[in-house]
């Protein structure tokens, strides 16, 4: 008999912390403790750079917006189907890697588009069927991709983005 289970990060004690760094990666999880995600991190403000990859999750909680020193966030080969807009309130990321996920056009919360530090976005491999609008208004961004979506044409507008 297979059970479906579901795995829960209860305890960060075992976290693997360096300097600025978190590294939740490989883990199997499937959803995160918001209490405990933030709690038991000692200042979430201090984080520069947070990976969640290769895991299982769903979604992000809202408190991801306590991290507000993340520059880099990596939650490639998840299962993602929804980005929380909290995430839009984390203005110094620079780098965004979403790759491989189950994100379609409206995954993407309507304020990402505040993200004007971002430089780096990686949406390939997810359900997308057209150019997300949001990132017209990013004036750093330097590298999308967009590779194995659904995309079938690039709007006009894409030649105002800054090259």
């Amino acid at each position: 008999m297979i059970r479906n289970q579901t795995f829960y990060l209860f305890s960060f004690s075992s976290q693997l912390e360096f300097d600025d760094t978190l590294d939740y990666s490989h883990r199997n999880l499937s959803l995160l403790d918001p209490v405990e995600f933030v709690s038991s991190v000692k200042n979430p403000s201090r984080i520069k750079n947070l990976h969640l990859n290769s895991n299982m999750l769903l979604t992000l909680p809202t408190q991801i917006e306590q991290f507000q020193s993340l520059i880099t966030m990596e939650l490639s080969n998840n299962q993602l189907v929804q980005l929380p807009y909290e995430i839009s309130l984390l203005m110094n990321l620079k780098n965004l890697y979403l790759k491989n996920n189950s994100l379609d056009d409206l995954s993407l919360p309507k304020g990402l588009e505040q993200l004007k530090q971002l430089e780096v976005i990686n949406l390939g491999g997810n359900h997308l069927k057209q150019f997300p609008y949001q990132l017209f208004h990013m004036p750093n961004l330097k590298e999308i991709y967009l590779g194995s979506n659904q995309i079938s044409f690039l709007p006009d507008l894409f030649q105002t983005l800054n090259k």
